[in-house]
């Protein structure tokens, strides 16, 4: 399987936790090649089931139960539905057609299985294998996006005996099944949602490190936060701007707000404050839109490397923007961090931060210049990939432009 996205949430494992799972097919002839392509290509109905250490349904290189190779090779669920029943440490388990479902889980059963089976075909099968959804640092993941991959059950007439995931190279798949362009991409994709929770960063960047505090989210708090230029000749050599441009961020907007509010997001159309902090650096008119949305919480615009700002119950997300210039409409920045967690407010953490585009100018360079009349810009903001023309890739990656570490301040 191929991990896509994961998320922390707030909320500990030892809490209860419903997940939403859903299954997006996509095994096509175009994504996996047009030989032997079956025109009544489908997934069989699926089994999801929540385990804790001792249950597994399958895993690769093992062999398959009858179970795994009845539903492989006929895509029957009845025997694996049974296999669960059994199973000394399962805590729930279900079969369905439906594209998604609900399940629980809790701190005993926080591992899951998937499973579906694609027909026709000789003992082929797709899923998810003992998936941990109880981070390493005790909270349940907000959100998991995981492409999964074609497997073999081995059990069809197979020279391995044995679960056997289908790439180009290996002997279960010496027709080159799934294929196309030397590559096998996933067959499918599955999106496991937290329900009722918020992830501890919305987005913009990366998670790099946090500690919790034993300061209880009901107290109001103040945390000094220390931004840190990484976007350097050295990390991001091309098309760099000469000294004599001035390569800088302009002043950092940094707002507090409730849920109800989101500054910026991924896919989002850029509010007319953030337009303009995106294309000429001005904090004034996001200012105002923080002020009008959330008036009891804290707003500010600074240009030092460190200041601070008070968060409260009513006031536990943060978020802020700055403008890379000289650009078209580019920013760096963080949205609806989080720093509630488990009940209480986080001690220190560290953001590191991607370069995105507002979507409000054209231009791929840093001083393409303005749209022409009628051109048109993206509309939406999107963040840098190694797949879109742009300045900041560099050894196949979009290394971050900005660190933030926010540490709360010791009480007077």
């Amino acid at each position: 399987m191929r991990e896509e996205r994961k998320r922390l949430s707030s909320m500990s494992c030892d809490t209860d936790a419903m997940y939403k799972v859903t299954f997006i097919g996509a095994w096509t002839a175009e994504r996996h090649g047009a030989i032997d392509y079956p025109i009544n290509a489908h997934f069989s109905p699926f089994v999801v089931g929540t385990h804790g250490d001792d249950f597994v349904a399958w895993r690769p290189d093992d062999t398959a139960s009858p179970g795994v190779e009845k539903l492989a090779e006929t895509g029957s669920t009845d025997t694996l539905v049974q296999e669960f029943e059994k199973g000394t440490d399962v805590c729930d388990y279900t079969t369905s057609k439906d594209v998604s479902l609900e399940i629980p889980m809790n701190s005993s059963c926080s591992r899951m299985d998937f499973i579906s089976a694609l027909r026709p075909s000789p003992d082929w099968f797709t899923g998810l294998s003992d998936l941990d959804l109880c981070s390493e640092e005790g909270y349940w993941y907000h959100d998991v996006v995981i492409g999964v991959m074609p497997f073999s059950a081995g059990t069809a007439d197979s020279e391995v005996e044995l679960i056997t995931e289908l790439t180009p190279d290996n002997t279960t798949n010496p027709e080159q099944y799934f294929v196309k362009g030397g590559l096998v991409q996933p067959v499918a994709y599955i999106t496991i949602e937290k329900m009722g929770s918020r992830p501890i960063l919305g987005g913009g960047g990366s998670i790099t490190a946090k500690n919790p505090s034993e300061v209880d989210c009901s107290t109001p708090v103040t945390y000094n936060i220390q931004w840190s230029n990484v976007w350097t000749m050295e990390r991001h050599p091309v098309d760099y701007p000469p000294v004599e441009d001035f390569p800088h961020f302009s002043p950092f907007v940094y707002g507090a707000h409730d849920g109800s509010y989101q500054m910026w997001g991924n896919g989002r159309k850029a509010t007319p404050g953030v337009q303009i902090v995106a294309e000429i650096g001005s904090p004034d008119t996001l200012l105002g839109e923080l002020e009008e949305n959330n008036p009891k919480c804290q707003k500010k615009a600074s240009s030092q490397e460190t200041t601070s700002m008070e968060l409260t119950p009513e006031c536990m997300l943060l978020s802020s923007i700055s403008m890379i210039a000289p650009s078209p409409d580019w920013f760096a920045g963080f949205y609806n961090l989080n720093l509630c967690v488990g009940g209480k407010w986080l001690q220190n953490i560290t953001v590191a931060a991607t370069p995105w585009d507002a979507g409000t100018d054209c231009g791929i360079t840093y001083k393409s210049p303005n749209c022409v009349e009628g051109g048109e810009a993206f509309s939406r903001i999107f963040e840098f990939t190694p797949e879109f023309p742009n300045p900041f890739v560099n050894d196949d990656e979009v290394k971050p432009v900005v660190e933030f570490t926010i540490t709360m301040a010791p009480k007077s």
